[in-house]
């Protein structure tokens, strides 16, 4: 991989690859689109993945992939989807996913089916974030504000998009104030 430092784009979804998911990825200094989901991968998400500035989508979705969501993903300003559903991840949601100036093109944050736990970050301000699932996440709580669900525009006609929410039993410590 570390002969693929040029490289934009890199799917290998269902590929049945297995294994720790290679630091030399984060070599690619230019890729946009990095796209593993459906495999075996395991270990943890790299938080050097925080250094491709060009990320555009991260899929690593049902994966068999451990340990918590690196802050360090904070630092993609340029991510519109990060796909990290269907794996083993644990820990708390950082406070950053919440937005800020974390995502600022953000539109889709897919944690759903995982193992994660605590409060849901205070603050959420993702402009043009159009759907967000967590469920499945037993011990997940807290509240989304209905800000989330008016915040985004279509900049071109002016027309509020809406916004699809998640959260499906048997959690009952999610809740969408709108």
């Amino acid at each position: 991989f570390s002969q693929l430092t040029d490289m934009e784009d890199m799917g290998l979804q269902n590929n049945l690859l297995s294994g720790n998911i290679p630091p030399a990825l984060c070599e690619m200094s230019q890729v946009m689109y990095l796209i593993l989901g459906h495999n075996m991968l395991v270990g943890t998400i790299p938080s050097c993945f925080g250094q491709l500035s060009y990320m555009n989508d991260l899929e690593l979705h049902d994966n068999l992939l451990e340990g918590t969501l690196p802050e360090t993903l904070c630092n993609l300003q340029g991510l519109e989807f990060l796909y990290l559903f269907g794996t083993k991840l644990s820990g708390t949601i950082p406070a950053c996913f919440g937005g800020g100036s974390s995502f600022p093109i953000l539109q889709a944050l897919l944690l759903h089916d995982n193992d994660l736990e605590g409060e849901l970050p205070q603050e959420w301000s993702l402009p043009l974030l159009s759907s967000v699932t967590l469920s499945n996440n037993p011990r997940l709580h807290g509240t989304l504000p209905a800000s989330i669900f008016t915040q985004r525009h279509s900049s071109s006609s002016g027309v509020a998009a809406g916004v699809s929410f998640s959260v499906e039993a048997p959690n009952p410590n999610l809740r969408a104030v709108v």
